[in-house]
């Protein structure tokens, strides 16, 4: 089935930063926003058509038109909806981005002058649809309002970290058709470790305290993302390696967007030990006979390992 409206609320910040849409169940409840952009819901509404069909299809449109001597270059979007939803900006599915710092703004908010109509109208998202004869929406309570309540808010830009991560004791990352063009790593291993990309060296480090943070930019388009780690442990003791990857890939077909993938260690990756065959790390490497690892603890949760301190990120490395 197609996402649905049921009762939708959204804020919209018209200024210079890249189209971002991001979604929350708007049932959850006592959840205080933790967000770094100036946007939010305080003077949104929670809007929907007059009826409140159970399990309805709604389309809802809002028009904006600059100021007078204004251009629009981009808008940051922070919306959710009571239960799902597809968004829309000008006939375009939107995704996410990172904003800039500066511009000039304006605020677009949920309320009583959206449109709305029962239904999916053919072609209701593009620019040149006429809405003027749909009734306008119905305010079914202010933000912050039962059944709703707040909403969580994430941070913005999301914060890589090592939640559900698990220390394994590694290798290929599909990369699901899309063009990657950044990667954001965090990984730490007991007791060192060597890291590579795609077969190139991106650094070393170690530590059951502190993890690393890189950078790592394709200069090219690739077909897959090789991640390998060649691991020591230096004592007799438990071993272990971590990691989280955020691979930020260009969808076929769209221009000044991005689209996001995690990598974490768990019982998926492949490892072997002893005599390290020559080119492990190199993309093309056959691993097929390599074992599973084995996921030793979650993140934080067991008893060998505890919270990491994360570095700064290194200079960016590009492959």
């Amino acid at each position: 089935m197609a996402p649905l409206f049921r009762f939708a609320l959204l804020s919209v910040l018209l200024a210079p930063l890249t189209y971002a849409a991001g979604a929350n169940n708007a049932t959850d409840s006592g959840l205080a926003p933790a967000v770094t952009s100036p946007l939010n819901f305080a003077s949104s509404k929670w809007i929907w058509t007059s009826t409140t069909t159970t399990n309805a299809l709604v389309a809802l449109r809002k028009g904006f038109t600059p100021p007078l001597g204004k251009s629009l270059i981009a808008a940051e979007i922070l919306i959710t909806a009571d239960n799902s939803f597809n968004l829309y900006v000008n006939g375009d599915y939107v995704g996410s981005g990172t904003p800039p710092a500066h511009g000039t703004t304006d605020t677009l908010l949920t309320d009583s002058s959206w449109r709305v109509k029962q239904g999916l109208p053919a072609g209701f998202e593009s620019l040149s649809f006429d809405d003027t004869a749909w009734p306008v929406a119905t305010v079914a309570g202010t933000y912050g309002a039962a059944p709703w309540d707040i909403v969580l808010i994430p941070s913005d830009p999301p914060v890589v970290g090592f939640d559900h991560a698990q220390w394994i004791w590694t290798d290929i990352v599909p990369a699901s058709g899309k063009v990657p063009a950044s990667a954001t790593i965090i990984l730490t291993a007991d007791n060192s470790y060597t890291l590579y990309v795609n077969g190139v060296t991106v650094g070393s480090g170690g530590g059951i305290k502190t993890a690393q943070r890189y950078t790592v930019n394709f200069a090219t388009p690739a077909s897959e993302v090789v991640l390998a780690v060649l691991a020591t442990n230096t004592a007799a003791s438990v071993a272990g390696v971590i990691a989280n990857m955020e691979i930020n890939m260009v969808p076929s077909g769209r221009a000044s967007c991005t689209a996001g993938a995690f990598l974490l260690t768990d019982a998926g990756w492949k490892s072997t030990k002893g005599a390290i065959p020559t080119g492990f790390e190199q993309p093309g490497f056959d691993d097929s006979a390599w074992p599973a690892v084995v996921a030793e603890e979650t993140y934080a949760a067991g008893p060998n390992w505890g919270a990491l301190t994360i570095q700064a990120v290194s200079p960016p490395v590009t492959v």
